[in-house]
C-alpha cells in the first residue's frame, strides 16, 4: 500500500497529518493508471469488510472530484452504506464527505455528499443522538435528513457552519464542538 509523495503532500496541505491518516482509514494511493489515478482513495467498510471505495482527486484537474466505485464492482453501494460507520457509538457526527469525516474522527459518519438514501436513514437505526454537521451551503438538505431520522433516531440535531465545510475547521474547534456535544 505504497503512499505517494504527491498524496502525502496533499494531505499535509490540508492540515491533515498524512501518516496517522492513511493507518487509522486504511488509505491507498491510486496510482498513475487505472479508475482511481491520482486519487486518494479510502476503502468503505461494512461490518469489517471492505464493500466499496472512494477516492478523491489530488491534482484538482479532474471534472469529478471525487469518484464512487461502480455499483457493480462493489459488495455494497457506496451509497447504500456510511462511510466510517464501523467506528460509530451510539452518538454520532454526520457529514458529507470523507474529509470531513477524518476532521472530526471517531463517532463520525458519511453520507458520501448531500443526497442520501433510504438505506443510509435505517443504518442509523438504534442511534440515540445524531448531529448533522453539513456543509454552510446545505442546511436544506441537513434539515431534510433531520426529518427523514424522526422516528429512528432517538434525537437529532443540526450543526450550522458559518462558512466552508467541516474539513476546514480547526483542530480547537473540532475538540471545543465534541466537548460540548459529548461526542
Amino acid at each position: 500500500k505504497e503512499f505517494s509523495l504527491s498524496a502525502m503532500e496533499y494531505l499535509e496541505k490540508r492540515n491533515f497529518d498524512a501518516q496517522q491518516l492513511t493507518k487509522q482509514y486504511d488509505l491507498y494511493y491510486g496510482g498513475i493508471i487505472g479508475d482511481f489515478k491520482f486519487r486518494i482513495v479510502a476503502p468503505i467498510y461494512l461490518n469489517h469488510e471492505i464493500v466499496s471505495l472512494v477516492g478523491r482527486d489530488i491534482t484538482d484537474k479532474s471534472d469529478q472530484r471525487y469518484k464512487i466505485l461502480a455499483v457493480d464492482k462493489s459488495i455494497v453501494a457506496a451509497k447504500s452504506t456510511l462511510y466510517n460507520i464501523d467506528n460509530a457509538g451510539r452518538d454520532v457526527i454526520i457529514v458529507e464527505g470523507i474529509f470531513d469525516c477524518w476532521r472530526i474522527g471517531n463517532s463520525c459518519i458519511a453520507t458520501l455528499g448531500t443526497k442520501f438514501t433510504a438505506e443510509q436513514i435505517l443504518l442509523l437505526k438504534g442511534i440515540r443522538n445524531a448531529f448533522i454537521l453539513f456543509d454552510a451551503d446545505a442546511r436544506k438538505q441537513a434539515e431534510k435528513l433531520s426529518a427523514m431520522l424522526q422516528g429512528i433516531v432517538k434525537h437529532t440535531e443540526i450543526i450550522i457552519l458559518d462558512k466552508g465545510d467541516p474539513a476546514d475547521m480547526s483542530e480547537q474547534d473540532v475538540k471545543s464542538m465534541r466537548k460540548e456535544l459529548k461526542v
